[in-house]
This record gives structure tokens, sequence and C-alpha cells, in this order.
């Protein structure tokens, strides 16, 4: 309930959170099943949401570690089939995470990865490296052969033209984290990232914040100033912003009824931003 009080503070108004689904104990020690921690978790944003009315919901992704093998995979592909039958307006989706670069590609768990994509939605972690043609890499283009709906990070993606192809063909954004690409070596100056030239030709993105906590950042904030001062260049203004934002509703996993709320909700509080910052007064004394 903290890190949605937090993220709502910090001005959003939905979210779709990746989670290991870590071990959760009674206070007899004995260890919570994954549906009951999911139950936990969405009991616990329901709560959140009756009591914010400016709140838009929560999704959750089951998002195991990727440093596992094949039989593993195969054991959380099935979790993720009941977690997903049972919270069917919850739990959004599947992915594996972790590093790429220690963790292996999505080629070595096709077999059963092809299998529960009839069942499954994917959000795949993929190509969140400055290498090229590593499987890291390449992941990007099984993320894209397995119908992925977004990509995580994606910082590769510009490098392969047939691959943006792809992608803007099929409508699957990449999820771009300044911060955490910076932070984490990829890029030194934000002005250079990939998502600057990306975004000259409309190409799907969202901006979202990667582990924020770990490097004292924001929920959303810093990031989207990252992004608008970056990526957005000169040029950018608040439609560019606006735009930024409109992306996270349009590529969600939201149903459109959820979504026409959420805008109505997103217009009223962004409408009122800028009625504020139009018309408050500012004493003299701090002008001077």
């Amino acid at each position: 309930e903290q890190a949605l009080t937090e993220f709502l503070a910090d001005g959003v108004q939905y979210i779709e959170v990746r989670t290991t689904i870590p071990p959760v104990y009674n206070l007899d020690g004995t260890r919570l099943e994954p549906m009951e921690v999911t139950k936990l978790i969405k009991d616990t944003a329901d709560k959140f949401a009756a009591t914010n009315p400016d709140w838009c919901g929560t999704k959750m992704i089951y998002a195991p570690i990727r440093f596992v093998p094949e039989s593993a995979v195969v054991e959380y592909l099935e979790t993720a089939r009941q977690l997903s039958k049972a919270f069917p307006d919850f739990v959004a989706g599947f992915d594996l995470v972790a590093q790429e670069d220690l963790g292996k590609p999505l080629v070595d768990f096709i077999g059963p990865l092809l299998e529960a994509s009839q069942d499954l939605t994917y959000f795949f972690h993929a190509g969140e490296t400055d290498w090229d043609y590593s499987s890291t890499d390449l992941n990007i283009i099984d993320a894209l052969l397995l119908n992925t709906s977004r990509i995580g990070h994606g910082y590769a993606i510009d490098k392969h033209p047939k691959m943006k192809e792809m992608a803007i063909a099929k409508g699957i954004p990449i999820e771009v984290n300044p911060i955490s690409n910076q932070v984490l070596g990829l890029v030194s100056d934000l002005r250079n990232h990939p998502a600057a030239s990306l975004v000259k030709t409309s190409f799907p993105m969202v901006i979202s914040s990667d582990d924020p906590a770990v490097w004292g950042a924001l929920p959303l904030s810093h990031d989207l100033y990252a992004a608008f001062l970056a990526i957005g260049g000169d040029s950018a203004d608040l439609r560019f912003l606006k735009q930024l934002i409109l992306n996270s509703f349009k590529y969600s996993r939201m149903n459109q009824k959820e979504k026409d709320v959420c805008a109505t909700k997103f217009e009223k509080k962004w409408t009122r931003a800028i009625r504020d910052v139009l018309y408050k007064s500012y004493p003299i004394i701090d002008l001077l």
C-alpha cells in the first residue's frame, strides 16, 4: 500500500507492476502459495483504489527470474496460467526478469513459451544491452515473434531496421527507462539515448522507471523529466509530455472501458494542473 501511495503522490494514476511473487509467511511460519500472495496483493490494490478516487487501477505481471533451467520455466508458466485464470482482471501476463546478459535468452525456453503463448500475454524484457548481435540483443526478435505486448527496455532495437519495422507493424512499444539506462552504464549522456532518435519517427514507446527506489528516484517523475529534457530535445513541449502519458494508457492492459474512465480522470488532473500554473499568483518579493 505504501508503494501505491507514493506512486499516487507522484502523480501516477495507474500501474502495471512486475513481481516475482516473493515469499510471504504467516506468523506461524507457514509460507503462502503464489495464489494466496497474489490475492493478498490484489486485495491491497482494491482497498487502495476504493479510498482514492483519482486512482485508475493496478495490474500485476508475474515476472520470475530467468536464471533457471527449462523445467523451472515450465513450472512458472503453469503458475502464470493458474493466476491468470483465477484473477483475469488483475493478472496482466508473464515476463522473465533479471540481467539478461547473466541469464538465459528467450530462445532457450522457446518450446514452453510457444506452447503457453495461446493462454498468456507476454511482456518480455529484451535488448537491455549496447552489444550488437549478442544473445541479449537478439532477445528482441524472439520477443517480437512471441507476440510480446510490450518490450521491457528494448534499448538495442534502434540498431535493427527489420525489428523496428516489425514492432511498428504490430504496435508493440518499448518501455524506455532513461535513468536506469544511465545508472547501469548503457548511456552516459541521455541526449544520445536510442529513444531520442526513435521518438522522431513516432516509434511506439512508453516511459517507465525500472527500479527507482534503488537509486533514490521518484516513482516516475524523474524519468519523465529526463525523457522530456534529453529525449524530447529542444522542441519538446507539453504536447510531447502529454503524449508520453497518453501512450501509457494506449499500451496498457486496461480494457476500453477502463481506459475511458482513466482518461477522464487524467484529463481532469491535467487541466487542473495547467490551470494552477497559469493562474497562480506569485508574491512580488519572490520575483525580485
